[in-house]
């Protein structure tokens, strides 16, 4: 269906994305930081890009400021259980997330989330 890069931090949830997005169809590549999910971007030209938000090295809004910069046509979602501090202390996770659109993500959506929701929302930003 969909070549999708998700970056994520989280060892299980990462692993958790890969399962539940491959058994929807799609082709899955995985980055745990927000340099190596850029250069894989750049490397397997995706579909979509899926990214936390709060993440060590490069957090999910300085990823998709590069790669809407890189390419202003990407579509990126992001995601987020709104338990990091770096945006605003005291954030909640719905401003996270909606901050998150207004900055540029084609969609959001907020951790945890089922199979279902994330077929939608993926689905949704590649207009099918």
């Amino acid at each position: 269906m969909a070549r999708i890069v998700v970056i994520e931090d989280n060892e299980f949830t990462l692993a958790s994305l890969r399962h539940a997005l491959e058994r929807l169809g799609h082709e899955v590549f995985m980055a745990s930081n927000g340099r190596d999910g850029f250069d894989l971007y750049l490397k397997e030209k995706p579909d979509v890009v899926l990214t936390d938000i709060f993440m060590p090295e490069r957090d999910g809004f300085e990823t998709m400021r590069e790669l809407k910069r890189h390419n202003p046509k990407v579509k990126v979602v992001c995601m987020s259980a709104g338990s990091g501090l770096s945006v605003s202390a005291g954030m909640a996770r719905g401003n996270v997330l909606r901050y998150a659109e207004d900055f540029g993500a084609d969609a959001s959506i907020a951790k945890p989330f089922t199979s279902e929701q994330l077929d939608h929302v993926i689905k949704s930003v590649l207009g099918v």
